[in-house]
């Protein structure tokens, strides 16, 4: 799904997962020209490159709404995430309660790291604790 050139959405119950051989490459793309975008609950992503391409400034917190991804590590789904983490200019989509997991894949750790907010915890490459 693309929203593009000031066009708006909310998002409820979708299932973006297809057969083994036809996930998405990019299950939602949320580009900088997009109007007002609400993600709802029970969403379910698959995408193969990208969950979510969150090109825009507006930040979304998927930790309390019942969205599923198809991968369980919390690096992993940031891998298939790019949102603040990747570029600083965007805005941030939550997958994990109270942290900010970060990567290799986020091409800087230590941006990453700097996303971090208030006093929330993050995760970097599979180590536990605070870095």
């Amino acid at each position: 799904m693309r929203i593009i050139n000031s066009g708006v959405a909310a998002l409820d119950r979708n299932l973006f997962e297809g057969s083994s051989s036809s996930d998405n490459n990019t299950d939602l793309l949320i580009s900088a020209t997009a109007g007002t975008v609400t993600l709802g609950s029970n969403n379910a992503f698959a995408g193969d490159v990208n969950y979510i391409d969150n090109r825009s400034t507006q930040s979304f917190d998927l930790t309390a709404n019942n969205t599923t991804f198809d991968e369980a590590s919390p690096y992993a789904i940031e891998n298939l995430v790019y949102h603040k983490v990747d570029d600083a200019a965007l805005g941030l989509v939550r997958t994990a309660a109270g942290a900010i997991y970060v990567t290799q894949k986020s091409g800087s750790i230590q941006r990453g790291i700097r996303r971090r907010l208030d006093s929330r915890r993050r995760r970097c490459c599979g180590s536990p604790g605070d870095l």
